[in-house]
């Protein structure tokens, strides 16, 4: 993710009007004030990891390290039901 805080990168954004958010490298960063100050740039930094807790959730809880299913059709139902499960969970959890 480091890797698009390059200057070409994010002086080409900037001329296309979008405001870039990768992750501001420790020294020598691309982003200056103008971005990282932002609270939508703090706000995009928590939920670029939303989607990576679903996976964890699977992987772990949810118990499919390892599909016992052969044929992409029927793993990609057998994934959908997980994701399904985690979203009722989470649904759960909220209320």
């Amino acid at each position: 993710d480091r890797g698009y805080d390059q200057k070409a990168f994010v002086r080409g954004l900037r001329t296309m009007r979008v405001r870039a958010h990768p992750r501001a490298r420790y020294s020598g960063s691309a982003l200056d004030a103008r971005t990282t100050s932002k609270q939508e740039y703090a706000a995009s930094l928590k939920k670029r990891y939303l989607p990576e807790t679903v996976f964890g959730w699977i992987k772990g809880p949810g118990r499919m390290a390892q599909t016992k299913l052969r044929g992409t059709q029927k793993v990609d139902w057998e994934l959908h039901l997980y994701c399904i499960a985690f979203n009722l969970r989470r649904m759960a959890t909220l209320a």
